[in-house]
């Protein structure tokens, strides 16, 4: 009897973390209004949304990027990327959704500018420096 409550319990555990949906109990939800509950469960957000209701509904940001105070608003904008290239920045000002903006990611700096670029040293044969040593 024991052994099948066990059971039970981790098979709900299991169940429960591969869903990961769900960010929120539904008593949390009762603080929002039946239209901000409605997106939530949709994973949906939308201007004017509180910052606890967009991570009810995406979960939390990449990234936090907190602006400098101008005219009295505080600003902070959130990061959310998919598939490392689709990126999505939501701007809150004073606590409250101001600005959803969405593209593609900036393409990272070509290799040629990292330094990686193949040069006249890098096509040797791997034993060659070892092949100088012997010849001295």
């Amino acid at each position: 009897m024991i052994r099948k409550l066990l059971l039970a319990a981790a098979a709900v555990l299991v169940i429960s973390c591969v869903g990961g949906g769900v960010r929120y109990s539904p008593y949390e939800l009762q603080e929002f209004p039946q239209k901000t509950q409605e997106q939530i469960k949709n994973g949906e957000v939308a201007l004017g949304m509180r910052q606890q209701a967009v991570r009810f509904s995406w979960g939390a940001p990449k990234e936090v990027r907190i602006k400098d105070e101008v005219e009295g608003a505080y600003t902070e904008e959130w990061l959310y990327t998919r598939m490392r290239v689709f990126v999505t920045k939501l701007v809150f000002t004073d606590g409250k959704l101001s600005g959803i903006i969405s593209g593609r990611r900036k393409p990272s700096k070509p290799l040629t500018s990292l330094g990686l670029r193949e040069s006249s040293d890098q096509k040797q044969p791997a034993d060659a420096g070892q092949q100088q040593q012997n010849a001295q």
